[in-house]
């Protein structure tokens, strides 16, 4: 088995397990057995995904382009945490003052 395919596998089963975690709650969880471990998880399958999503970008790049390229991924990732904050902070104003 390669290395790239079960780092994959580690990735998306923490990431599904946080969702299931997450899915089960209920409208009073418990935050050290349910939201703790949920979080916990969450996000260390992202600390998991980050490193490939840099190494992705920059695999076609030459050695002396390496830098840009990562900058790149990164202000991209970053720009879509902030569209994505924005878009949820409108949808709830959108919702309070609707209803």
């Amino acid at each position: 088995m390669k290395t790239g395919s079960l780092r994959a596998r580690v990735i998306l089963t923490t990431l599904a397990v946080s969702l299931v975690l997450l899915a089960r709650m209920t409208t009073t969880p418990s935050y050290v057995t349910h939201y703790l471990p949920a979080i916990a998880l969450t996000a260390l399958g992202v600390s998991l995904c980050l490193p490939q999503l840099s190494s992705a970008a920059v695999q076609g790049l030459p050695p002396d382009r390496f830098g840009s390229g990562a900058a790149v991924c990164s202000a991209a990732f970053a720009a879509s945490g902030i569209e994505a904050s924005i878009g949820s902070s409108r949808s709830r104003v959108v919702r309070s003052s609707s209803g």
